[in-house]
C-alpha cells in the first residue's frame, strides 16, 4: 500500500471513512532476548484485534513479534499510506516492514499521533463533503470569509508544489533510466513489471477522423458537477537551481535517495490538499459559487459503445484495433535495497 497516485487522491464521493487501529510491532529474538530495529507499520480495520495480526505475523518466524503501540484512528489506511510514503527512505521491502534506529521510531510515533488526531478533527468536514460533491451545485454564490480566502491562496500554493514536484520526479525517473539502461546493476532500484502485448482500441484517432459515428455510438454514463479552482499561484516553488542539482546527479543511488525524498514531499503535499479541499467544500456546501475560492460546474460523462459499433461497421472497428508490443516497466521503488 504505497502507491501516493492511488491512496491519496481518492474521489471524495467515493472516499470509505473505515475506522481502524494503526500498529506498529518490532522483533525480539526469543532466545536472547535482543531487540532489533525492524519495524512492521500496518493497520486492521474496524474492531479487528492487533493481537490476532501478532500472531498471524509470528507463524513461521524465528523471532517473537509485538506491538510496541496501537493508535485508533478514522480513515486508517489513509493514515497507514501516509505513513509509509513518508518514511519511503526508511523501507527495506516492498512490505510493511522499516529500519528505524534510534529516536526515528519515536518520530513515526509522534507523527502518526498528530496525523490520527488531524484526521478526527477532520471527520466531520469530510462527512459533509462527501455528500455536498454528490449534490447539484444551484444555490446563489456566496462570499468567503478572510479565512476561507486565506484556505484558498494556501491551496494554490499546494496544487503548485504538487505539479512541481511531479515535474522533478519525471525529470529524476528519465535519468535514473537513462543510467540504469547501461548497467544492469541498478536493477534493484526498480520495480520491474513484464506487460503482455495487447491489441488495444485507439478511440482517440476514431473520434478525431469520425465525430459523427462517434457522437452516435456515446451513451451519457453520469452528471458529476466538478470544482474549478479560482486562485492562482504565479511564482516557482523551487528556484530552477533546485531542478539543475536533481538533474545533474549521476550516481543512480543518489536519484533514487532524491526520489523518494520527493516521493514524501509529494505524500505531505497531497496530505495538505485534501484538508483544505475537504474544509472549503463543507463550507461552499450547495452553492454553485464561493467567491475568490472556487466555482462548480456540471460535467457529462459518456461511454463509447464499441461492441455495437463492431456490429454495425465490423470493418471500420478492424480499423482502429491497435496492437501493443510486450514491454517491461521500470519504475524506481519506493523502499531502499542500500545502505546509506
Amino acid at each position: 500500500m504505497s502507491e501516493v497516485e492511488t491512496k491519496e487522491a481518492a474521489d471524495l464521493s467515493t472516499a470509505a471513512v473505515t475506522h481502524g487501529t494503526l500498529y506498529i510491532m518490532r522483533e525480539q529474538d526469543y532466545l536472547s532476548g535482543a531487540l532489533f530495529d525492524y519495524y512492521k507499520i500496518g493497520i486492521v480495520r474496524g474492531e479487528k484485534d492487533v493481537k490476532k495480526r501478532e500472531s498471524e505475523h509470528s507463524t513461521a518466524n524465528p523471532r517473537k513479534i509485538s506491538s510496541i503501540i496501537e493508535i485508533q484512528s478514522p480513515e486508517v489506511q489513509k493514515l497507514e499510506t501516509h505513513l509509509h510514503n513518508t518514511y519511503a527512505m526508511h523501507r527495506v521491502s516492498s512490505g510493511e516492514w522499516f529500519f528505524l534506529p534510534g529516536d526515528l521510531v519515536d518520530q513515526v510515533i509522534n507523527d502518526a499521533n498528530q496525523l490520527a488526531e488531524k484526521l478526527a478533527q477532520l471527520e466531520t468536514f469530510r462527512s459533509v463533503a462527501t455528500e455536498v460533491v454528490k449534490q447539484a451545485h444551484v444555490d446563489p454564490a456566496i462570499q468567503a470569509t478572510d479565512q476561507l480566502i486565506e484556505l484558498g491562496q494556501e491551496l494554490a500554493r499546494l496544487r503548485k508544489q504538487g505539479k512541481e514536484v511531479s515535474a522533478i520526479k519525471a525529470k529524476i525517473v528519465d535519468r535514473m533510466r537513462e543510467i540504469a539502461a547501461q548497467d544492469e546493476a541498478y536493477s534493484h532500484l526498480f520495480k520491474i513489471r513484464e506487460v503482455k502485448a495487447t491489441i488495444t482500441w485507439d478511440g482517440a484517432s476514431f473520434k478525431k477522423e469520425n465525430k459523427e459515428l462517434d457522437s452516435q455510438f456515446r451513451n451519457l454514463v453520469s452528471t458529476k458537477w466538478t470544482p474549478k479552482w479560482i486562485q492562482d499561484f504565479a511564482e516557482d516553488v523551487y528556484d530552477a537551481e533546485v531542478v539543475a542539482d536533481v538533474v545533474a546527479l549521476s550516481d543512480p543511488i543518489d536519484l533514487h535517495a532524491k526520489y523518494l525524498e520527493f516521493w514524501k514531499v509529494e505524500a505531505q503535499t497531497k496530505w495538505e490538499i485534501d484538508a483544505l479541499e475537504l474544509q472549503i467544500h463543507a463550507a461552499t456546501g450547495t452553492a454553485q459559487r464561493l467567491e475568490g475560492v472556487v466555482e462548480w460546474t456540471e460535467k457529462t460523462t459518456t461511454r463509447f459503445d464499441q461492441e455495437s459499433l463492431k456490429a454495425a461497421y465490423p470493418e471500420l472497428y478492424e480499423k482502429y484495433l491497435v496492437e501493443k508490443p510486450a514491454v517491461t516497466q521500470k519504475t524506481p521503488a519506493e523502499w531502499v535495497s542500500y545502505a546509506r
